[in-house]
């Protein structure tokens, strides 16, 4: 339910994982360990045991950080462990010159020679107790600000001048403001200029959109708070950005509940799950309402993926199922990876009373939402099954005669279709062609269907990509550090990414409908 940048790597797999840490640690090393060698060039340094113990814990950090997952600098465990490195490298320098152990003698060593040995103890222990006390309280003063009952002062100064945007017409800096060119990379390896919707008419809709979940942080309420983070930055470019090519984006920061915080809910806590969920969405509902407001009765986008599709979901069956003239103005709901639950068979009920899975190119006022597997989703899947997993974020608690909703973003119409990736460039570690565009597409890479059994339904992904190799695929494998991977989430951290380039194709289209019949 994360999304670190780079830590999956989208369109990456355990290889390109592997890649990341050789490439952050490599370069930590050395940055680390050059220092000390340029320090043994002098003449008054030495070479101690101290030293070489020094580099082993240094080390033994990164290996610490490398298990613990990057997570930097939005986490942390992990800024404590950088801060902990370089104290260790700076220990590892001071050992160079600190006075030699006292020759072999007599048993009893002299009181001088006991005198000589003690600084060199004091220095050590005491940079020891330095690493330990300096990481603590970095690792503190690092975490999110713990929200009080009332909800903390960011909350409160929030509720006092209105909500916070993250991205918001007007707005500067706004991080969904930017270049959406696009280059796509065929089967041989060939790149060139691929299609986009037109942005002639984007001002006239407008999207709002809810980023996944961002923190990894373990805090005291279970929620993060209302602080612009470098991964909700990174997050709005990489997901939010392409909208503004068919509406003015719209992005709340919103009080979501950690990635701890919803491992627990899923393991059985319920009460943590319902009552962090509550407080993420009563966070949401004051921006949702000033949107409404302040959009100039624009016709609306809906866009939220993992936990901001839940909350989205919550929304819609809360709010908008009541207000038909907010309805009115619903072009679509986008909701990937949240869950959403239909009777078997139908296309509206169970959760949402007025907005119906969208089942044509032109259909508006309807949702697509799908989570996506290789295969059929196993039983403990946390999505595809009704009753369970993302399911319980929105209290889709129901399983009997629903299913959970699958609407193919590259075949509105149902059948099969070739999805279109939309991927930030950088975040392709992989990839062997030249791109020059913050953007690349890989059209054909992966075809979708909408595929039902076992009691799980689901958007099944198949790669095209065997006959060639020039373009990166991905896998349900676990990565290291990233325990919301493998077969049990599919293909959830890769998802909004590969099929961006269909949903804005979507989009386009449905906006085309509204226009020609209003």
């Amino acid at each position: 339910m994360t999304h670190y940048g780079t830590w999956v790597s989208y369109g990456g797999d355990a290889r390109a994982w592997l890649a990341i840490a050789l490439l952050l640690f490599g370069c930590l090393f050395a940055i680390e360990i050059t220092p000390l060698l340029l320090l043994r060039l002098s003449p008054m340094a030495r070479l101690t045991r101290d030293t070489f113990f020094s580099v082993a814990l240094m080390v033994g950090v990164f290996a610490v950080w490398a298990l613990a997952g990057f997570g930097y600098p939005s986490a942390p465990l992990p800024i404590a462990l950088n801060v902990a490195s370089k104290i260790l490298a700076f220990v590892a320098a001071l050992t160079l010159f600190l006075p030699g152990r006292p020759a072999a003698g007599p048993a009893t060593p002299s009181p001088d020679a006991r005198g000589a040995a003690r600084p060199r103890r004091r220095v050590m222990a005491g940079a020891a107790c330095g690493v330990v006390g300096l990481a603590v309280v970095t690792a503190g003063c690092s975490s999110p600000s713990r929200p009080s009952a009332a909800g903390g002062s960011a909350a409160t100064s929030a509720s006092a001048s209105g909500p916070l945007w993250l991205c918001r017409p007007g707005q500067a800096p706004d991080p969904c403001d930017g270049s959406t060119a696009v280059s796509a990379v065929s089967a041989s390896g060939a790149v060139g200029p691929a299609a986009r919707p037109s942005a002639a008419s984007a001002s006239t809709f407008a999207c709002f959109y809810l980023n996944p979940t961002t923190s990894a942080a373990q805090t005291a309420a279970g929620n993060t708070g209302l602080a612009v983070t470098p991964i909700a930055r990174y997050i709005a470019t990489e997901f939010a950005m392409p909208l503004s090519q068919v509406c003015d984006v719209w992005s709340p920061l919103y009080r979501s509940q950690t990635l701890p915080t919803v491992l627990k809910g899923l393991a059985g806590d319920e009460g943590l799950m319902r009552s962090t969920f509550t407080v993420a969405y009563d966070s949401v509902l004051p921006a949702w309402q000033s949107f409404l407001a302040r959009s100039g009765g624009k016709p609306i986008i809906l866009i939220g993926d993992s936990q901001g599709a839940a909350i989205l979901i919550h929304l819609i069956s809360a709010q908008l199922d009541h207000q038909p003239a907010v309805l009115r103005r619903l072009l679509v709901a986008i909701l990937v990876g949240g869950n959403l639950q239909v009777p078997v068979g139908k296309t509206v009920g169970a959760t949402f009373t007025h907005v119906p899975l969208c089942t044509s190119a032109t259909e508006t006022g309807c949702a697509i939402a799908f989570s996506s597997y290789a295969s059929e989703p196993p039983a403990d899947s946390v999505f595809g099954r009704p009753g369970q997993g993302a399911s319980l974020q929105s209290e889709e608690t129901a399983t009997a005669g629903q299913q959970v909703a699958c609407v193919n973003p590259a075949a509105l119409g149902g059948g099969a279709g070739d999805l279109d990736p939309y991927l930030l460039t950088t975040s392709q570690l992989t990839l062997r062609e030249h791109v020059a565009t913050p953007w690349v597409s890989y059209p054909g890479l992966y075809s979708a269907s909408c595929e039902h059994g076992g009691g799980a339904s689901w958007l099944q992904l198949t790669s095209l990509a065997a006959t060639s190799s020039t373009r990166p695929v991905v896998t349900e494998a676990v990565l290291p550090g990233a325990v919301d991977t493998g077969p049990a989430w599919g293909y959830h951290g890769y998802e909004y990414s590969l099929a961006l380039g269909s949903l804005l194709n979507d989009i386009a289209g449905e906006e085309a409908a509204w226009q020609s019949g209003h």
